[in-house]
């Protein structure tokens, strides 16, 4: 509650993969299950959920999307029901904003639904998607490697930073910024043109998080 400076423990002790929050309700996405919390992580309840690993979790307006290791769950209701989409996949990450709902695979490349997740599209064929974000109308893709997109998800392009595996995408004022599990951090100030090394004295940058002048690499 005073930005990160002091923290006190959830009663959610499970082996915890992802986390959204829409306004005052939280969802955490754990390794058997599913909590939600509609007064900022006050009080927890166990959501009625299959029992599966939830790996991503995404919000947009009332709709709750979790990405699991077998497939994409939508809620309406604020987390109380969910109902299967028609992705049946191992799903690693999500972004949404209704009606557009993306999800990366682990494998099997890049979905896309354009009805809030009734139908769906692959758009990166056969690839392990490890994070899909969306920063100054460019969405951005970690698939073995960075891929941009100008219009929605229709074209991909292949940045020049295809060797690495990479784990994480975060954009800055100045940077766009990619973690690889291995070869450390990389940036760019030509929107992926061009990269250079960055040398945080850690080869594994598996989180990225900016606000303002600051870069927080995990």
């Amino acid at each position: 509650t005073n930005i990160g400076q002091s923290w006190q423990p959830t009663v959610v002790s499970n082996s915890v993969f992802s986390i959204s929050v829409n306004g005052n309700s939280v969802f955490v996405g754990c390794d058997t299950t599913l909590f939600s919390s509609t007064d900022s992580g006050i009080s927890w309840s166990y959501v009625l959920f299959p029992n599966q690993t939830v790996q991503s979790l995404q919000t947009s307006g009332i709709n709750v999307y979790a990405g699991t290791n077998n497939a994409v769950y939508k809620s309406t209701n604020n987390g109380q029901n969910w109902i299967t989409t028609s992705l049946n996949n191992n799903v690693y990450s999500m972004y949404a904003s209704d009606p557009i709902v993306y999800a990366g695979t682990f494998g099997n490349g890049l979905y896309k639904s354009t009805n809030n997740g009734l139908n769906w599209s692959v758009g990166l064929d056969a690839r392990y998607v490890s994070e899909i974000v969306l920063r100054d109308s460019v969405m951005y893709c970690a698939a073995s490697g960075v891929f941009s997109s100008r219009d929605a998800g229709i074209f991909w392009l292949y940045t020049n930073l295809n060797s690495f595996d990479i784990r994480c995408i975060e954009k800055s004022n100045t940077y766009l910024l990619a973690g690889t599990f291995g070869n450390g951090l990389y940036r760019s100030s030509d929107n992926g043109q061009n990269w250079t090394s960055v040398n945080i004295g850690n080869p594994y940058v598996l989180a990225l998080a900016t606000t303002g002048t600051y870069v927080f690499a995990g």
